[in-house]
């Protein structure tokens, strides 16, 4: 059974973009149908499947990481509040994490994490 989806995109899409709108809508629609909205927590695409959640009135779970030395991170996006989250240590065990809470994946263009 699908409870979970979990979305992958690019963490530098700007509100006003056809792709953050567009995982936004696909974000509220799920959560309206009750599914629960799994993301990285970051910007761009993370933070449009959390809004998009809130707007349908649905759960949202987060799993973060706060690197030490990781060059070019997006970090930790103050807009993107979750219902919870799961604190990873490093990239591959985030990766793992949003894989294995998601039973079902949306992946828009841009980076996976």
């Amino acid at each position: 059974m699908i409870k979970n989806v979990a979305f992958f995109g690019y963490a530098d899409a700007k509100l006003k973009s056809e792709l953050y709108q567009e995982a936004f809508k696909t974000a509220k629609l799920l959560a309206e149908h009750g599914y629960t909205i799994v993301n990285g927590g970051g910007p761009g695409v993370m933070d449009a499947s959390t809004q998009g959640a809130v707007a349908g009135k649905g759960e949202t779970l987060a799993v973060t990481f706060t690197p030490k030395d990781a060059p070019g991170f997006e970090g930790m996006y103050v807009r993107n509040i979750v219902d919870r989250e799961i604190k990873t240590q490093n990239y591959i065990e985030r990766m793992f994490k949003l894989m294995e809470h998601g039973d079902a994946y949306v992946m828009f263009r841009g980076g996976t994490g």
